[in-house]
């Protein structure tokens, strides 16, 4: 799926070049694109070779300006730009697009950064209808994408002004419910399995006839985990899929969003499995893990919580195990956990 889509300006999104004086109108029907995608949950940039102090202004007379997210405004080259962004992002080629009227800076941001979707100026349209943008289903959290972001860069910016990164945290507010998934959980929980990659343990990506079952109760668990601070919501951040199997809980999948892996919330979630599966009368946790080579945060994360890696011998993955109740970890003491059974 497409996850963000870069807009160059002069000629692109509106007609006329800011250099040459003018104070060009959008290009037609270009507002409805940038106002649809926004909608689909779909992250918007700029890359675009111009003044600043003039093309910022511009944005903001045009009442465009916020729906853009980490803009690169400047004269240096647009594939250095597009790839500044998507490291901030943390997207991939192949989930960005780049709309520009130019052919000769299209190829060259394909060039260098093969597998970006290029798009000309005048067939933007095309991109609401395109299957690698809109989503079977537009979650909250979907269409909260751009807001939740703009408050990720809020506290960012906060996070400059205090002497450590814990004393930030401690400031920030953070609390968290750990819960039963339910029926109208689906959608976003789908969603996470696919959007997830970094921290993904077992690499599924499931649909909503796959969780049926288990947000039913049916022999399974969903346990999905909801985050907010003072700067606003996270929404769904973590969720799992659980097994038990005798005296062992088993997470056949767990998806744990990357951009709350600093404030602690993963470890968050695990101690709350764990806790969790001991309130079921379970002994262990295993948690499958299986490299796609994207997910080694996920290795990463369960090893420095504590649990133990015992490679599967038909080469099949990892199974990462967990003793209860000792291997359980406190919460970190910055937030507050709730944890609803």
């Amino acid at each position: 799926m497409i996850k963000c889509v870069v807009w160059d300006l002069d000629d692109t999104v509106w007609r006329g070049r800011l250099l040459d004086g003018d104070w060009p109108a959008p290009r037609a029907g270009v507002r409805e694109v940038l106002v649809g995608l926004d909608r689909l949950g779909v992250l918007q940039s700029i890359a675009s070779t111009n003044e600043h102090s003039l093309a910022w202004p511009h944005l903001v007379r045009l009442g465009i300006d916020e729906l853009f997210v980490y803009p690169q405004i400047n004269l240096g080259s647009k594939s250095d730009s597009v790839r500044r962004i998507a490291d901030r992002l943390m997207c991939r080629a192949d989930q960005m697009a780049f709309v520009d009227d130019d052919p000769v800076e299209l190829a060259a941001v394909g060039h260098s950064h093969p597998g970006v979707l290029l798009v000309r100026a005048d067939e933007c349209a095309s991109l609401l209808r395109s299957d690698d943008v809109t989503p079977a289903t537009v979650t909250h959290e979907g269409r909260s994408r751009r807001r939740m972001l703009q408050a990720q860069m809020g506290r960012d910016e906060d996070m400059k002004r205090h002497g450590t990164f814990e004393e930030f945290l401690e400031q920030c507010g953070i609390a968290v419910v750990v819960r039963a998934g339910s029926e109208s959980d689906t959608d976003r929980i789908c969603e996470l399995s696919r959007r997830t990659n970094r921290m993904n343990a077992s690499g599924l990506s499931l649909g909503p006839d796959d969780l049926e079952a288990a947000v039913l109760g049916k022999e399974k668990w969903v346990l999905v985990a909801e985050a907010s601070d003072r700067y606003g919501a996270y929404g769904m951040v973590a969720a799992t899929l659980l097994l038990r199997q005798g005296d062992t809980m088993s997470a056949e999948a767990l998806w744990m969003s990357c951009r709350v892996a600093k404030r602690g919330i993963p470890g968050a979630f695990l101690t709350s499995i764990g806790q969790f599966a001991l309130s079921m009368g379970c002994r262990r946790l295993l948690v499958h893990y299986k490299p796609t080579g994207l997910n080694r945060l996920a290795a990463l994360q369960l090893g420095n919580y504590g649990f133990v890696p015992d490679p599967i011998p038909s080469g099949q993955g990892i199974r990462y195990t967990l003793a209860l109740p000792h291997g359980i970890k406190e919460y970190p003491r910055w937030m507050r956990v709730d944890l609803l059974q």
